[in-house]
């Protein structure tokens, strides 16, 4: 009963109009918000990164990159193929948390929580087995969108390119295979990472933070239907 008013007051469905499908506006608000935020925070280093990785020799520090890049193009030149990933984060993220609630009934259904005697083992099983589906699934939206960021930060020939441009010159020298080049691996590297991050890092931290209401993956569900 505790577990149950502690959800239910914390329910993100009580700040938005009653009859709003409030997990779907969650998803693409909170999702899309922090992508963004996310991508624009971080772009600088991940076009260094690509740049060492792609240059057939030593191309010194990240710093020494970066202030080739500035050299080169200003602030524009930091951010030199942002369009592609930011324009995808949106409905990245917004199918990583959707398919996340899914996977997550589909866990819960198949594998009912006992609310009456909690179990962190049992909750961390589910919610990583489903993060690790949901991470794997947003692969088949993000990949072209990755491998298409890559070509548009190599140096020199695509330079001036648009994502547009290079992801159709992509497909017609190598077809969809192409465009979702790597993604094996990539879909092995979200799947690893979603379920850790809502196995046992999200449902650990959980426990620490809301102790009264230990089985909080489990019992969230049932919370909200008594809210």
């Amino acid at each position: 009963q505790e577990a149950r008013r502690i959800f239910a007051r914390s329910s993100p469905g009580r700040l938005l109009p009653r009859g709003m499908p409030s997990d779907v506006v969650v998803n693409i608000l909170a999702g899309g918000m922090a992508g963004m935020v996310e991508t624009m925070l971080t772009y600088p280093l991940d076009l260094a990164k690509t740049r060492q990785q792609l240059s057939a020799s030593a191309s010194g520090s990240t710093w020494s990159v970066l202030s080739a890049a500035y050299r080169e193009g200003g602030v524009s030149g930091l951010y030199r193929g942002l369009a592609a990933p930011l324009a995808a984060e949106t409905p990245r993220r917004a199918l990583k948390f959707t398919m996340n609630g899914v996977f997550s009934s589909q866990l819960r259904a198949l594998w009912p929580p006992d609310c009456a005697r909690p179990s962190l083992g049992a909750d961390v099983a589910r919610a990583g087995a489903a993060g690790s589906l949901a991470g794997a699934s947003e692969t088949l939206i993000h990949t072209p969108v990755e491998v298409v960021k890559i070509r548009m930060q190599a140096e020199g020939r695509l330079q001036g390119q648009g994502p547009l441009r290079i992801a159709a010159d992509i497909f017609q020298r190598s077809g969809v295979r192409g465009l979702y080049s790597g993604i094996e691996a990539y879909a092995l590297r979200q799947a690893l990472w979603n379920g850790c991050f809502f196995g046992p890092c999200l449902q650990h931290c959980s426990a620490a933070l809301c102790p009264r209401a230990t089985s909080l993956w489990g019992c969230w569900p049932e919370a909200r239907r008594h809210a």
